[in-house]
């Protein structure tokens, strides 16, 4: 029975899901996503991360909602979320979340990371990971849209070969902080404590940070 509530579920997604946008930009580089309750938060944190690696959904799962609900939705901490890819499904779910507005975007990133374990593991992750946003209700796409794209995948790739010439990122996950990097995963502690030093120096100083993210889907 389950089974066959399922089947009607995806199904019924297929019908429902609106199709996804045509992802038209002249820009030479993709738009930040920014979760800010602030855009002039006196502290910046700009996320490297990658769909399919294992240390950003660790990071998401265990300290990205407390993070968002002490830190950014309170005013402290503006971030800005740029997605890279180090592996074919990664460039496929990249692509795919790069050609959603930003609301879904953000709903995209937090189901892909939440179950990431779960859609890495099927023999045939793009349509698993598709058929699953699709049931989130998120839009549909064509598989071989994502995997013929060139337009969005190029810059994906442009933004991750940026981070290393300017960041010297090396692998996912990074975190500049006001302009410091951080080029590993770190647990919700010492991440934190990094958070707090910058929010102390800014206010010690009392000076402006350093915005350093261009071109934002706000």
């Amino acid at each position: 029975m389950n089974k066959l509530v399922n089947i009607f579920v995806l199904l019924l997604s297929f019908i429902c899901s609106p199709s996804i946008a045509q992802w038209v930009d002249h820009e030479k580089r993709l738009p930040d996503i920014v979760v800010a309750q602030d855009p002039w938060a006196p502290v910046e944190v700009i996320m490297y991360f990658s769909f399919s690696c294992g240390h950003c959904a660790q990071f998401h799962n265990e300290s990205w909602d407390k993070f968002k609900k002490d830190y950014v939705d309170t005013g402290k901490v503006k971030v800005v979320l740029r997605d890279v890819a180090l592996d074919q499904v990664g460039y496929c779910t990249s692509t795919y979340a790069n050609m959603l507005s930003r609301e879904d975007y953000l709903k995209f990133f937090d189901i892909s990371m939440k179950n990431q374990t779960e859609w890495l593991k099927q023999k045939d992750q793009l349509d698993y990971f598709v058929k699953m946003a699709q049931m989130a209700g998120l839009p549909k796409v064509d598989l071989d849209q994502l995997r013929d794209d060139t337009i969005v995948s190029d810059k994906v790739l442009a933004r991750w070969n940026e981070a290393k010439k300017k960041y010297y990122l090396d692998g996912t996950p990074g975190f500049i902080i006001n302009g410091k990097i951080y080029n590993y995963y770190m647990k919700y502690d010492e991440f934190e404590a990094k958070v707090k030093e910058e929010l102390n120096l800014v206010t010690k100083n009392e000076i402006k940070p350093v915005v350093v993210s261009q071109n934002s889907k706000s």
